[in-house]
């Protein structure tokens, strides 16, 4: 909302920059309130004078085209602005989508926990272990349920947070729906990279760039004095006689040319490539660092659905089957099961990354992930 009204006030600029000069009307009294044959105003001279400011150098073309380019910055700062407000709501959604995953894990853990315990109780009952143990595995479960009691405030706040992306004080939604497994796909590094020019950054820098140049074409038509013309009548009291009065004015560029703000408009030119320069290095850098995060997560969670996780699964089963018959104690089973859920909260925050650094690489082209990207054709419209 910011930013539209920041492009309603340069498209008013514009308008303003196009305008002609007002005329300019001037009274002027001669020959009274003085002595001898001036006392009094008898043989007053009063000339009615209309006066015009005439532009050289086509200074309000170039103004106005200036105030367009400004105009033309605005509007991609909005668009920076727009990206940037899509990418930030939708982690705030990807962090109300892990946090519930998350309240979910823990919701199984406990009730593992409890599995757990009552495998304990039933082996202590058997007198095939001690009951030291079952002291152990409450305070785990104590400790599980604890965990879900976090997740439940994590959720909380991620999703006021949520909330507060649209101006909501308070959450007015249920749960949000998605799916983390849902990934976008990985696009190749050559195909990001052909496309940092059509970022919603790279379009601004270009257009300060091009106001730059609009401005230094203005201070560079300042050199050129502007005409004041001037038309009027005079009207002598003594004869009641008029007579037509004009007169040309134009400054001598001695000097003042303008050479202060030429050189100053120059220099911010040359600032302004150099920031543009500067801009691309660092979103290529950013784009390269995002799209390396998502390559790592891709091969991490890989690694965990295919590997670590049902390795982690079978293994904490096994475990539990040998310690109901005697052949595991307690430590086994407590590693197993911390095993287990720790292979099962990496996967969720290895999915989790693997988004945001989707949103990001989204955010820094403005455009959302797509493979094969479709082919480059001509110039991005203005």
């Amino acid at each position: 909302a910011a930013f539209s009204r920041e492009v309603e006030a340069r498209e008013a600029e514009v308008l303003q920059a196009g305008l002609l000069p007002n005329p300019e009307i001037a009274v002027e009294v001669e020959n009274v309130a003085g002595t001898g044959e001036h006392e009094g105003s008898e043989n007053a001279e009063t000339t009615l004078r209309i006066s015009k400011l005439v532009g050289l150098g086509g200074k309000r073309v170039l103004r106005r085209e200036a105030a367009r380019q400004d105009r033309k910055v605005a509007e991609r700062e909005f668009d920076l602005a727009k990206a940037e407000a899509m990418a930030r709501t939708t982690e705030r959604f990807i962090a109300t989508l892990a946090a519930q995953e998350r309240l979910s894990l823990m919701g199984e853990q406990v009730v593992l926990a409890g599995q757990v315990l009552h495998t304990v109780e039933d082996a202590v009952e058997a007198g095939k272990s001690a009951a030291v143990e079952q002291v152990r595995f409450r305070a785990l479960l104590s400790e599980a349920r604890l965990e879900q009691e976090k997740a439940q405030q994590g959720l909380a706040a991620a999703r006021k947070i949520l909330a507060a992306s649209w101006g909501g004080k308070d959450p007015d939604f249920g749960e949000v729906q998605g799916n983390l497994e849902d990934l976008p796909p990985l696009p190749a590094w050559s195909d990001l990279d052909s496309r940092v020019g059509e970022s919603p950054e790279a379009a601004r820098q270009a257009r300060v760039v091009e106001a730059a140049h609009r401005t230094l074409d203005l201070e560079r038509a300042h050199r050129f004095p502007d005409l004041t013309v001037s038309l009027g009548l005079r009207k002598f009291r003594e004869t009641d006689d008029n007579a037509v009065v004009g007169e040309i004015s134009l400054p001598l560029p001695v000097f003042d040319r303008n050479q202060g703000g030429a050189g100053a408009a120059h220099a911010r030119l040359f600032k302004a490539q150099e920031e543009e320069r500067s801009a691309w290095l660092l979103l290529r850098a950013e784009l390269s660092e995002a799209w390396r995060r998502m390559r790592s997560s891709k091969a991490e969670i890989e690694v965990l659905k295919n590997e670590i996780l049902p390795a982690a699964e079978n293994a904490f089963e096994a475990v539990r089957y040998g310690y109901r018959a005697g052949k595991f104690g307690f430590l086994e089973v407590l590693d197993g099961q911390r095993t287990l859920f720790d292979a099962r909260s990496r996967y969720l925050d290895a999915l989790a990354a693997y988004h945001r650094a989707a949103v990001e690489v989204e955010r820094l082209l403005g455009r959302k992930i797509q493979k094969p990207f479709p082919p480059t054709v001509g110039t991005r419209e203005e």
